[in-house]
């Protein structure tokens, strides 16, 4: 009497087996990179973002001895921004190219110029498969497009911060001009300027006449010869003195006219 019971529901149950079992697992989404051109667009606006200008790069020298394209250089600053993609790293002359270190993977690159007309340049090297994303939709969106273009914006943000709080070269700033080779200084005073240079003329002649009536024992003035030739040591004395005095307020007012 069980027997025929037991075979009817072991029949009820079978079908309900193969419905238990764990699916298998799903493979990942297939992934491509941001795109060179919108990652570049993003590099721009991260550093705008810092109240900086980017300006379109070029090729430099890296330290590592291989030619780097800086995409985007900032033109307040010797810092730029390189981005390396699949093709860039699989160009016959990609061995001198910057590369990750297995033990870091997280850290920033960073390569410095060594070109002379790029010295002091130092440029964030980011590589095209470190931003992926996926094209899938709902439920199966593993890597969105938002979070790759993030992740360069945010590690082009640190770089810059990095650079600021390491005080990495600015451009040198360029030295002021004099506004004439016989003008005072820039910030000088033009009247104090011009006193001294009278001063100094006045003084140059004065010790001339002194010298000329000392040589000549007061035959150039004729008839006060005598009081000339008793008069003529101190006239020079005095106007080299105030010459002297002159040609120190002149070096405090003004350049060296020898410059």
């Amino acid at each position: 009497m069980l027997r025929p019971l037991i075979a009817a529901l072991a029949l009820v149950l079978l079908p309900l087996g193969p419905g238990c079992s764990t699916p298998p697992p799903r493979s990942a989404n297939p992934t491509k990179p941001v795109p060179e051109r919108r990652a570049l667009e993003i590099i721009g606006r991260a550093v705008r973002k810092k109240k900086m200008t980017p300006v379109e790069g070029h090729e430099i020298t890296t330290q590592l001895g291989g030619k780097l394209r800086a995409d985007v250089i900032l033109q307040e600053r010797k810092w730029g921004v390189a981005f390396l993609t699949a093709n860039d790293l699989t160009q016959d002359n990609a061995e001198p190219l910057p590369k990750k270190d297995p033990k870091r993977p997280n850290a920033l690159v960073v390569v410095d110029a060594v070109n002379k007309e790029d010295a002091g340049l130092k440029v964030l090297v980011l590589f095209e498969r470190d931003y992926l994303y996926d094209d899938q939709v709902g439920e199966d969106h593993e890597q969105t497009m938002i979070t790759a273009e993030s992740a360069i914006e945010r590690d082009v943000t640190d770089f810059l911060v990095q650079a600021g709080v390491q005080g990495w070269e600015l451009p040198p700033k360029p030295m002021p001009r004099r506004s004439s080779p016989q003008g005072p200084a820039p910030g000088v005073d033009h009247l104090a300027f011009l006193r001294a240079k009278r001063w100094a003329s006045f003084a140059s002649a004065g010790l001339l006449l002194g010298i000329l009536l000392t040589a000549t024992r007061g035959a150039l003035l004729g008839p006060w010869q005598d009081l000339a030739s008793l008069l003529a040591p101190w006239l020079s004395v005095a106007s080299l003195a105030a010459a002297i005095a002159a040609a120190h307020n002149l070096g405090r007012c003004g350049p060296d006219p020898g410059s």
